[in-house]
């Protein structure tokens, strides 16, 4: 019974294929920080859009601790919930959540690969998820299981019906 609301870097997976919709992401994106500047998020949908998938990474530092968000689901206080899911939210639009393209060189520990489901008018109306692992990849590995991810979502939404906008 979790809910995110759909702000940057939460949903690029359903936006960046819809130009209204990207706008209106991009928009909710809060302040610019000295992290991640709007120009920023744009070239990640434009990225995201061009691989097919999104890849999200485990922060390192530790700015965003994972047991905060877990704790929510705990949390009786509706109100309290809500209030410190939008902090956190907020944390994360300033960091690295969000990957770009992994070089296949590089060592990350990934939180999840998401590529859309395209219905029959094209819309992304879902997506196919993948939890990455407890453990480090390199971005080989990573962008081999990426397309893996991209390739069954497209197959999916064939399966169902849909476009192939991917």
């Amino acid at each position: 019974g979790q809910s995110v609301p759909l702000v940057p870097p939460f949903g690029a997976v359903f936006v960046a294929w819809d130009e209204t919709a990207s706008a209106q992401w991009l928009a909710r994106a809060g302040k610019p920080s000295s992290e991640r500047k709007p120009e920023q998020w744009g070239k990640l949908l434009e990225t995201i859009r061009r691989q097919g998938y999104s890849v999200s990474l485990a922060d390192d530092r530790g700015s965003v601790p994972q047991a905060d968000f877990d704790d929510l689901l705990t949390t009786a206080d509706a109100e309290e919930a809500r209030r410190r899911r939008d902090e956190l939210v907020g944390m994360m639009q300033h960091g690295e959540y969000l990957a770009g393209e992994i070089d296949d060189n590089a060592v990350v520990r990934l939180t999840q690969i998401s590529a859309p489901v395209f219905d029959a008018t094209g819309r992304a109306a879902a997506s196919l998820m993948l939890l990455g692992p407890q453990r480090e990849l390199t971005g080989k590995e990573l962008n081999v299981l990426a397309q893996q991810v991209a390739e069954s979502a497209r197959r999916a939404g064939r399966l169902a019906g849909g476009g192939n906008n991917a």
